[in-house]
């Protein structure tokens, strides 16, 4: 009877503990996907009032950003991308949400739209712009998320 009850209680610590452990791991989760939403809101909002810095705060020391028809290699390269884009033309304003976003160690993905309304440098007609976004991002030494890896398309007229 006794090594019964000794082996119940050892059962029940293990459950106990295998609990606690899962939940304090879903916190932490729950906090880095805070982290990472923040950092792609700051990303848009950096977008949408044209401040490049802001824009290159976001990402990592090896990014990459893949367009349709474009794949851009190196923070300088990215950061000339964002200069050139933002010659042309300024997001009135900017947004970013999420369906998805997985969190695996200190590599991350989220998947969502981001949306901005377009005005042309030249003055042309504002459009609403639309695409589908997949973000890597990766945690660096300080426990900050960056983006990593950035490929979009525009979205479908039916989203």
């Amino acid at each position: 009877m006794l090594r019964g009850l000794q082996v119940s209680s050892l059962f029940s610590l293990v459950v106990l503990s295998v609990t606690a452990t899962t939940a304090a791991a879903q916190t932490g989760m729950d906090s880095d996907k805070q982290s990472i939403q923040a950092v792609a809101q700051d990303w848009a909002e950096a977008f949408s009032g044209g401040d490049v810095e802001g824009i290159m705060g976001c990402w990592s020391e090896d990014p990459i950003m893949m367009s349709p028809g474009r794949t851009v290699v190196g923070k300088a390269a990215i950061q000339e991308r964002f200069e050139e884009d933002l010659r042309t033309g300024r997001p009135v304003e900017a947004s970013i949400s999420f369906d998805e976003v997985e969190v695996a160690g200190d590599w991350a993905f989220a998947r969502g739209v981001f949306q901005s309304i377009w005005a042309p440098a030249d003055g042309g007609e504002v459009s609403d712009v639309r695409n589908d976004n997949l973000l890597i991002m990766r945690r660096g030494g300080e426990g900050t998320w960056k983006i990593s890896r950035m490929m979009w398309h525009p979205a479908s007229p039916s989203e």
